[in-house]
């Protein structure tokens, strides 16, 4: 009964390295550092699926508050980092002839992440650059509302004298 055990092992040996085998095969090569060398869409389409998964990492581990004021500012820059490679891998791909997959047309700008906005000094950053998100009341929406508004000063005297004419037109 040993044998058979054996011969088992033996065979799921083999096999675990004959995967491993074909892993070390299909290894990347490293992700380019000028995007505008990639000339391919599909590889283009994998190195942004690679730095969208670095970026999931990256948001994971920074909630993470214990690791330390410079760990999570190193952090936070690796992710901005990535966002704008990201967003540059994508107009490759929309360049490549690709969906465009772009949120905005501009590369994204500078932003805090997880544990990083509770470091006193960023927090103060925060607080100086925050604008005012409170929802206005109905008073506020209904102070700039007039006349023009509800589309009764659009009469020029130019649309006036053609309603006129079409006027006579018709009679």
């Amino acid at each position: 009964m040993a044998r058979n055990e054996e011969k088992a092992h033996a065979m799921l040996n083999r096999y675990w390295a004959q995967v491993a085998d074909e892993r070390r095969q299909l290894q990347p090569e490293v992700r380019p550092f000028d995007i505008n060398e990639c000339s391919d869409l599909a590889r283009a389409q994998h190195w942004r699926q690679q730095v969208v998964t670095d970026l999931d990492e990256k948001t994971t581990l920074i909630q993470n508050e214990s690791l330390g004021e410079h760990k999570l500012r190193d952090l936070n820059d690796t992710i901005n980092r990535l966002l704008l490679e990201r967003w540059k891998w994508e107009k490759r791909i929309f360049e490549l002839g690709g969906p465009n997959l772009m949120r905005s047309q501009t590369p994204p700008e500078y932003q805090y992440f997880g544990a990083t906005k509770m470091i006193p000094s960023i927090r103060e950053v925060i607080s100086k650059q925050a604008p005012d998100t409170r929802k206005k009341t109905r008073k506020e929406l209904l102070r700039n509302v007039d006349y023009e508004y509800y589309g009764f000063c659009d009469e020029s005297p130019e649309l006036l004298e053609a309603e006129r004419r079409a006027e006579i037109e018709v009679w």
